[in-house]
């Protein structure tokens, strides 16, 4: 729900607006502050928890994993059923980190839903049952365009941010350039912890800057008319869960 921030709408962002017409749906939060943001979804489950018949929890790795943990411990008091959907790419590593607030977490719910098989594969060797629903995008949005051959012209899309490793593309392509003069290098996300300005230092180091194009946040439609001058797209992540922005290179 951040995405009147600047910021990439969500997979479940993204269904709300797709559902909300056919169902009674809440959802929180759209506070960018962190405090502030967990206080809201406070607000929102407890005005709404007597009415409630389904809970949906997005759970990531890192801080916002307690988040998680708070809202289903406190909904299976409450006896509402409740569904982690298991978005942070570094999961794997909060169990061992956090294994009893997990195993409360993934086992008091109703069930669990993964993104990607590779997630189901790991879940299953903790014992969490698990429900295989792969992010979904609208395909009509992406018109395919043949390729018979490959230009050296890059596309990295992804929020700016050390988990992503965006500095790797700019490694990339400094390779590229080696044999490839022509080779080019777009990329396309907001910036969230400053690794922006990282990369257009790296690049301005690496003599290089005048190849790579940052747009910051272009809207869908943009950046799907701008993947038509691009013919590789690369992910460098660190971690990572079946992205939607695979997906969408893909289709």
């Amino acid at each position: 729900m951040l995405s009147s921030h600047g910021l990439t709408p969500t997979v479940m962002e993204t269904l709300v607006l797709k559902l909300k017409n056919q169902e009674k749906i809440k959802a929180a939060s759209n506070k960018k502050n962190v405090i502030v943001r967990f206080l809201h979804m406070n607000y929102v489950f407890w005005k709404y928890s007597k009415c409630t018949v389904l809970i949906f929890i997005d759970v990531f790795s890192t801080k916002a994993f307690f988040f998680a943990f708070f809202f289903g411990f406190f909904s299976y008091l409450l006896r509402i059923p409740y569904i982690p959907i298991l978005r942070g790419g570094d999961l794997s590593k909060r169990i061992k980190k956090s294994p009893g607030l997990s195993r409360f977490l993934f086992r008091k719910s109703a069930n669990n839903v993964v993104p990607s098989l590779f997630f189901k594969s790991k879940f299953a060797q903790n014992n969490f049952r698990t429900k295989y629903i792969p992010n979904f995008i609208e395909f009509d949005q992406y018109p395919f365009q043949q390729r018979k051959s490959s230009r050296p012209k890059l596309l990295w899309v992804r929020a700016f941010h050390e988990i992503y490793n965006p500095k790797m593309a700019v490694f990339v392509l400094y390779d590229l350039l080696k044999g490839n003069p022509n080779a080019g290098l777009t990329m396309v996300g907001p910036d969230k912890d400053g690794s922006q300005k990282l990369c257009m230092d790296l690049a301005d180091d690496l003599g290089i800057a005048k190849q790579i194009t940052f747009t910051g946040l272009l809207p869908k439609k943009e950046w799907i008319s701008l993947a038509d001058e691009s013919d590789i797209f690369i992910n460098t992540t660190h971690v990572d869960n079946m992205p939607v922005s695979i997906i969408e290179a893909m289709a």
